[in-house]
């Protein structure tokens, strides 16, 4: 494991882990030591459950870690549409590590950054920025946050598979295990099935340990006219919009070949460049 203190933040390195946090406190350096004493078992436990996690997520299932536990909560409320816990799995590491420093320092402000999946907490009326897109075009304001948010990514250009088409989702939710597995779901159902420029592989082709095992995997994205855009942009708003009207995620924004749509609260958002909504 790799570890070092940069400008008031914490970086560590561990096997495909790769976490950048920050706190405001003070005493921030007791912080982020006690963060590196329970890292690597934390991580270890849930190591042991690493099978069980790429299985199908089903109703009730039990795991020891606790991470594992945060998986299966947050994804089991997708059920009954296909996912599996590890769709949360960046998330529930942020999420689990703010728990416990929430259960043994006052924190004032802080960010847990998992690779784009991101817990964030406020004691009251503190402002975050995201950054979204490879170069930063768009970003997302959260202003006078109190208590928990989470703010996760995904998409066919990410680090893990998707089986839709989209280029991004970025979602805002409550927690940031549920942010992690909304915007894989979101994502996944941005999609246009047996289309000619939409390439797909088995994903076990890619990676044979992959838990999705041998679902259709999006590899590349060609040319898409105008109304296949909307079409398969209207598939991810359909669920977006379930999931808001539920309660389960604040807001979404979903990005397919530099057209947006955005819903839920009304978040802050610029942009470097123009971009084109197509929520109307």
């Amino acid at each position: 494991m790799f570890s070092d203190i940069l400008d008031r933040k914490l970086y560590i390195e561990y096997g495909p882990t790769n976490l950048e946090i920050e706190v405001t406190n003070d005493n921030h350096i007791e912080i982020y030591q006690f963060i590196l004493s329970i890292f690597k078992n934390k991580f270890d436990e849930l190591a042991k459950e690493k099978d069980k996690l790429k299985r199908k997520t089903l109703a009730k299932r039990k795991f020891n870690s606790e991470i594992g536990k945060i998986m299966q909560k947050s994804t089991e409320i997708f059920l009954p549409k296909f996912i599996t816990p590890m769709a949360a799995v960046a998330g529930s590491l942020s999420e689990s590590l703010l728990n416990d420093l929430l259960k043994n320092f006052v924190l004032d402000k802080i960010y847990i950054n998992n690779g784009g999946d991101v817990a964030v907490y406020s004691s009251g009326n503190k402002n975050f920025t995201f950054s979204v897109g490879k170069n930063s075009e768009i970003q997302i304001f959260l202003e006078k946050v109190n208590g928990h948010y989470g703010v996760a990514t995904s998409g066919w250009k990410g680090r893990s598979f998707s089986l839709g088409i989209a280029d991004s989702v970025t979602v805002v939710a409550k927690s940031a295990s549920i942010a992690d597995a909304a915007a894989t779901m979101i994502a996944n159902d941005i999609n246009i099935d047996y289309h000619p420029n939409i390439k797909k592989e088995n994903a076990t082709i890619i990676y044979e340990e992959t838990d999705l095992k041998n679902k259709l995997i999006t590899t590349n994205v060609g040319f898409l006219n105008h109304s296949e855009i909307k079409m398969a942009l209207n598939k991810g708003k359909s669920s977006a919009n379930i999931l808001i009207n539920k309660k389960i995620i604040l807001s979404a924004l979903l990005n397919l070949k530099n057209n947006y749509v955005y819903l839920g609260k009304n978040f802050k958002i610029n942009s470097k460049k123009k971009i084109k909504f197509l929520n109307d």
